[in-house]
């Protein structure tokens, strides 16, 4: 049987992706929110240096995607071949069930397109603002 130290990391796994998103969601608002409303204008200089720092934090959330969305995968795999070796059937529930079904990369790529999305319009703000 599955082991419950496997679900729980695959529950602690999903619970890092919430909270990367969370942060992805916060900080985005913070930001846009701030040049949308500041008094103060952006030099050249400055506008390069506050581009650098926020595509540092793209990479950075992209990376914390990728490794998060990956090891998902992996354990939702080695949980998949774990159920489908063990010789009687045991019966699944519902959630181990969910589980099997799932697949994680489509997931990446959609952290990525809306993260593009996000660096285009703090881009946007901060060049045209």
């Amino acid at each position: 049987m599955v082991s419950k130290d496997v679900v729980d990391i695959m529950f602690k796994l999903r619970a890092e992706a919430y909270s990367i998103w969370a942060l992805v969601f916060g900080i985005n608002a913070a930001i846009a929110g701030w040049l949308l409303t500041k008094a103060v204008h952006l030099d050249g200089p400055e506008r390069l240096v506050a581009m650098f720092i926020y595509m540092l934090f793209v990479l950075l959330i992209g990376c914390a995607f990728t490794k998060t969305y990956i090891e998902l995968n992996r354990i939702v795999r080695d949980v998949d071949f774990c159920l489908t070796q063990e010789s009687s059937s045991p019966p699944l529930d519902g959630a181990l069930t969910y589980w099997r079904s799932k697949d994680y990369r489509p997931h990446i790529y959609f952290a990525y397109g809306l993260n593009a999305l996000f660096a285009l319009l703090v881009t946007v703000l901060v060049w045209h603002a």
